[in-house]
């Protein structure tokens, strides 16, 4: 839902930046979708 209507994200893990970018590039980053989102394309959403 952030990512909607950001410019720009942070994606911070114990105090450390880990990922950084464009709202786009966070939402096509698979490295974002898999560990910290825990959205898999091979999942089968409903």
């Amino acid at each position: 839902m952030a990512l909607k209507v950001a410019d720009y994200g942070y994606v911070i893990e114990r105090g450390f930046i880990r990922l950084e970018g464009t709202a786009e590039e966070l939402r096509q980053n698979k490295h974002l979708q898999d560990f910290y989102l825990g959205i898999s394309e091979n999942e089968n959403h409903i």
